[in-house]
C-alpha cells in the first residue's frame, strides 16, 4: 500500500486530511526534506517594527515627531502668585489659647517671638520664567519678603498689599523669609526653580 495513502487515511481519522503533508509535518515537529512549504515566520520582532516601518535611525515616524517637538526651545512662562502673611501664634491670641501666656513670658519658649507664616509656603517655576507676586499683609505687624540669593528684599508694611516681579534667572531651591527679628526663624517658605531643560 502507498505510504502516502496510509498517511492520508490516518490524518483523515484525526480530521486533518485537508492539510498538506508538508504542513502537517511542520505542525508535528517533523522534517520533510521534499516539502516546498515556506518556514513559519518568526514573530519575535519588536512591536514597533511589526506595526510600522522604522526610519533609518530605528525610530518610527511618530517617535521622530515627538523628538522634534522636544527639541523645540522652551518658552518662558509668566506666573502670578498671591502670598499672604498669616498669624499662627501671636500675642493677640493669648485670650483664646491660655498656654500662650506661659509661652510668651520671659521664661517661655516664645519669649520675644511671634509665629507667623507665608501662605503658600512653596512656589514652583522654571528657570527663565517671570514671577509676579502679590504680597498681602492683613495685620499691623510689619514683615519682609526676602530672598537673599536673588537679591529680593521687599518690606510688607502693616495692612498693605504690594506687588513685585522678577525673573527666575537660575535653577535651584531658594528660601524666602521674613527677616524681622521677632518673626525669625518661623516665617519662611521656598521657591523652587526647576532647570529650563526639565520643562516638558
Amino acid at each position: 500500500m502507498d505510504a502516502r495513502v496510509t498517511r492520508r487515511r490516518f490524518l483523515g481519522t484525526l480530521g486533518l486530511a485537508s492539510l498538506s503533508l508538508g504542513g502537517v509535518a511542520t505542525l508535528a515537529g517533523c522534517t520533510n526534506k521534499t516539502s516546498s512549504a515556506p518556514p513559519m515566520e518568526s514573530s519575535n520582532q519588536p512591536a514597533a517594527q511589526q506595526s510600522g516601518t522604522p526610519s533609518a535611525t530605528g525610530a518610527t515616524p511618530s517617535t521622530n515627531q515627538a523628538t522634534a517637538a522636544s527639541n523645540q526651545p522652551a518658552v518662558p512662562q509668566t506666573h502670578n502668585f498671591t502670598v499672604t502673611a498669616v498669624p499662627f501664634l501671636v500675642h493677640e491670641m493669648k485670650g483664646m489659647l491660655q498656654y500662650l501666656n506661659e509661652d510668651f513670658s520671659s521664661n517661655g519658649i516664645l519669649n520675644g517671638k511671634e509665629v507667623y507664616g507665608f501662605y503658600p509656603s512653596h512656589l514652583v517655576v522654571y528657570e527663565g520664567d517671570t514671577v509676579n507676586l502679590t504680597l498681602v499683609n492683613p495685620e499691623d505687624d510689619e514683615h519682609t519678603f526676602t530672598i537673599r540669593e536673588l537679591e529680593i528684599n521687599y518690606i510688607m508694611k502693616g495692612k498693605s498689599l504690594g506687588k513685585i516681579s522678577f525673573v527666575a534667572s537660575k535653577a535651584g531651591t531658594f528660601s524666602y523669609a521674613c527677616e524681622e527679628e521677632e518673626h525669625m526663624p518661623y516665617m519662611w517658605g521656598q521657591l523652587v526653580v526647576l532647570p529650563r531643560s526639565a520643562r516638558s
